[in-house]
């Protein structure tokens, strides 16, 4: 993949950027509790990255604005922002540690598993979003929001944060195995095909061969009977010049038929 050099510094990858730049400064403020009110801070800054991420899809789309190098660094950005915030959050003990871990185990499995579909299986199958996959990323993005001002002491308010991601990573391992489903049967249809078209090149190689041989064949009779017809006129040519068959005007010898 070759990024060129207009694509660089278009709007949309510009918010990328910004979106990544904020990642750092998002962890040093949450974590550093010197900090007067940082985690409102902190929660202002992942506000305003998450923003950035729907403008840029926005504009991308409505102005054409779609690129390879936006392609590769927009997720790049979501994920970077989606992992260090449940860190920190895990870190802060205001949410539970299998969280993120559930979150980093089904992202690197997509990654990985889309890698290997295309270097190993050499595949065109294109994942397609889906109902569950939508509800697991609308109920993590709440759950991290809410994570914010979890363990407070407000205890409903705690089982209700967890309750959400908890219904998040579920989702998040369905769609997992929903993908991983829909994979290997569009690889066993994808194999059908291939060998059906196999077949159908075979079929039409041995016609072809079958037609090449009968050509082949046509031509070795048609040489023997050439050969056989020279061989039928050299003798009577030479029973001519001996004078026990031809007469003298119809001389094969000649070629000619004499008038």
């Amino acid at each position: 993949m070759k990024f060129s050099k207009n694509e660089i510094f278009t709007i949309p990858n510009i918010l990328t950027y910004i979106r990544i730049v904020c990642v750092p400064f998002f962890i040093w403020i949450i974590l550093d509790k010197s900090i007067p009110n940082n985690i409102y801070i902190a929660f202002g800054i992942f506000i305003f990255a998450s923003i950035t991420d729907l403008v840029d899809g926005f504009i991308a789309r409505h102005y054409h604005l779609i690129s390879d190098i936006g392609k590769v660094a927009d997720p790049i950005a979501d994920k970077l922002l989606q992992v260090s915030t449940l860190l920190c959050l895990t870190i802060l003990g205001k949410i539970h540690w299998g969280f993120p871990v559930v979150f980093f185990i089904k992202e690197t499995y997509m990654v990985l598993g889309g890698s290997v579909i295309v270097k190993l299986f050499k595949s065109d199958y294109v994942l397609q979003s889906n109902i569950f996959g939508k509800f697991a990323t609308c109920l993590n993005s709440l759950g991290i929001v809410l994570g914010f001002f979890a363990k407070e002491g407000n205890m409903a308010y705690d089982i209700a944060v967890n309750v959400i991601l908890t219904c998040g990573a579920v989702f998040a391992v369905v769609t997992a195995v929903i993908y991983t489903v829909q994979f290997f049967k569009f690889r066993k249809r994808e194999i059908t095909e291939k060998r059906l078209k196999f077949a159908v090149d075979s079929d039409n190689q041995k016609n072809e061969e079958i037609v090449l041989q009968a050509q082949v064949e046509e031509n070795v009779v048609n040489e023997v009977a050439v050969e056989n017809a020279d061989i039928n006129d050299a003798d009577l040519c030479k029973e001519e010049k001996s004078g026990d068959t031809l007469s003298s005007d119809t001389s094969v010898c000649d070629g000619d038929k004499q008038v």
